[in-house]
């Protein structure tokens, strides 16, 4: 074994992960397998970083926009408001 590959064990306890959910990022591409059992280290550091920076960005993109949904909102209630006494 070269110190560039580790069995799974290994990267699961790096990556904080467990060794099934290693094997599943490995099938996604995500993670690169050198052998069986055996797992480069460098590349499976550098695949989960990426990974994790993809999941990042997407779940950034999909986040609302809250002062514009809440300007959105004003404007779809102002009408109902404006003949509405509201008490302080």
């Amino acid at each position: 074994m070269s110190s560039a590959t580790q069995p799974i064990g290994v990267i699961a306890r790096l990556l904080d992960l467990s060794e099934r959910r290693v094997q599943q990022l490995s099938r996604e591409g995500v993670i690169p397998k050198a052998e069986r059992g055996q797992y480069d280290l460098i590349g499976s550091v550098r695949g989960y970083v990426r990974y994790l920076r993809d999941q990042a960005q997407k779940a950034q993109a999909g986040a609302p926009d809250y002062a514009a949904e809440r300007a959105r909102f004003i404007r779809l209630i102002s009408p109902f408001l404006a003949g509405c006494v509201c008490r302080t």
